[in-house]
């Protein structure tokens, strides 16, 4: 694994934590969502900068700015409403991410993980398999955006914290790790790589696909 998967992964691994410590400390709630909007920001960089090169750095990297100005605006006239617009706006994207894929033309997010980790050979079920697992993946974050809408309209600042911050974090690991072991029974004439190099996969894929040729 490459030292800038390394640190997106890293970074995705301390995300949760630094932010439940967060919760646990004296930091003002308002200042809850910068924090977590500035981890996020770091874990796209890097994992961006773990898949392009040259010229094309400068146009990944626009999207960013965008987000980056637009939290700095939400936080300057609605500092308390920062605390929502970093989780849901995290939901948000990473439910994009798998339903976009989905899209005549484009090759589903996590078929073209199974691709990448299988050195480019993937059989015809796997395929089959990984295309219906990208719908799960897409509707499990749309999930999990309904329910951070729903705890910021009617629950405890606390308990939004709590969830979009460290919980939500726990039900992703719970269902990535569900589904391996699933995969490892129900398709166990394949071979499997490692849970590792899946990761390590995923981490230097640049998470977003190109569109098929």
């Amino acid at each position: 694994m490459g030292i800038k998967a390394a640190l997106t992964l890293c970074l995705a691994a301390l995300f949760p934590v630094l932010s439940y410590a967060a919760i646990r400390s004296d930091i003002p709630p308002t200042w809850l969502g910068l924090v977590d909007f500035v981890l996020f920001s770091a874990i796209l960089i890097a994992t961006r900068l773990s898949a392009c090169d040259g010229a094309r750095k400068a146009g990944r990297f626009w999207p960013f700015a965008v987000g980056i100005g637009l939290s700095v605006l939400v936080f300057y006239l609605r500092p308390d409403a920062m605390i929502y617009f970093s989780p849901i706006g995290i939901g948000l994207i990473l439910a994009s991410l798998f339903l976009t894929t989905l899209a005549p033309g484009q090759e589903p997010l996590i078929t073209r993980f199974a691709r990448l980790e299988r050195w480019g050979v993937l059989p015809d079920d796997l395929r089959i398999y990984t295309r219906k697992l990208t719908w799960g993946w897409a509707v499990f974050f749309c999930l999990l955006v309904l329910e951070s809408v729903l705890l910021a309209l009617f629950a405890p600042v606390e308990t939004f914290l709590l969830f979009s911050n460290a919980l939500n974090y726990v039900f992703v690991g719970g269902f990535f790790v569900i589904e391996y072991i699933y995969r490892r029974i129900r398709y166990r004439h394949h071979n499997h790589p490692s849970i590792l190099h899946l990761i390590s996969t995923i981490a230097g894929s640049g998470v977003i696909p190109t569109p098929k040729s």
